[in-house]
């Protein structure tokens, strides 16, 4: 793979992945705010456990519809794929996002001392 190649691909990769972060951004807004769904535990901040569902069902389809043409894809078009799979379907995926917001609904504040507590 020549320079150009490398480059396209990594523009594709970067180009796609922050589309990938926009689709999960607007489907959480709309599958927790609009839907008004709240997740398991009512009283946390965007509803963890359901918000990013939504995203990451949509990434792995994407993921697993693109990964099954990869013989017919990819040696016409690697940045396609790369891009697809690796920065849209991996950034609208994106496992730390989930471990976040999990990590934030059950750490809360104990008190002014500044320690915390496991909810």
């Amino acid at each position: 793979m020549g320079c150009l190649e490398q480059v396209a691909v990594y523009g594709g990769v970067g180009v796609c992945a922050v589309v990938g972060w926009v689709a999960r951004a607007c489907l959480k807004q709309i599958f927790t705010v609009e839907l008004g769904i709240t997740g398991v535990f009512p009283d946390a901040r965007g509803g963890v456990l359901h918000a990013d569902v939504l995203a990451n069902m949509l990434g792995a389809f994407i993921f697993g519809l693109v990964s099954k043409t990869e013989k017919e894809l990819k040696p016409y078009h690697p940045t396609f794929y790369a891009g697809l799979t690796t920065g849209f379907a991996g950034s609208c995926t994106t496992f730390s996002s989930w471990m976040v917001e999990a990590a934030a609904a059950v750490w809360v504040p104990a008190g002014a001392d500044g320690g915390h507590e496991w909810a």
